[in-house]
């Protein structure tokens, strides 16, 4: 039988882990959102096509950053974790659907960059978005003007 306790906490870890494909979700939505638009540029004659790999690198960790926020601002605690977590299931999200689109999947073609670009955009977010409350906050505040007194 699980007591209370017990049982809260994994509650916690469950909710923690719906934020993180939550943001992984939405992590992979964006990317492929700036892709199709770097795409667009890259017919459109506005950007060369040699610079696919550096645009691929750059969507993954823009759309790492802006899951990784999104889930930041859901659960406000261990906010770089929780960052770190999105931007590798993120990774993972892409090599899955990479390795069933396609035969194989190789890190010679550029998978250890977009590993980086995931956990860098998922790492940004989670230093960025990983604040202290409010209620900490003030009180941080109020105990730095009183020992200012």
């Amino acid at each position: 039988m699980l007591t209370g306790k017990e049982e809260d906490q994994g509650t916690r870890a469950l909710r923690v882990l719906c934020h993180i494909l939550a943001g992984a979700a939405i992590a992979l939505f964006s990317s492929v959102l700036l892709m199709f638009f770097m795409s667009l540029a890259v017919s459109g004659g506005w950007l060369q096509e040699s610079l696919m790999p550096q645009l691929t690198v750059a969507a993954c960790v823009l759309g790492g950053l802006i899951g990784g926020m999104t889930a930041v601002k859901r659960q406000r605690t261990r906010g770089l974790l929780l960052g770190i977590g999105v931007g590798v299931c993120f990774f993972l999200l892409l090599t899955t659907i990479g390795f069933l689109c396609f035969d194989g999947m190789s890190v010679e073609n550029g998978g250890a960059a977009i590993l980086a670009g995931c956990l860098c955009g998922g790492a940004m977010a989670g230093l960025l978005g990983g604040g202290r409350s409010g209620k900490k906050k003030s009180a941080a505040r109020r105990k730095k003007t009183r020992l200012a007194r």
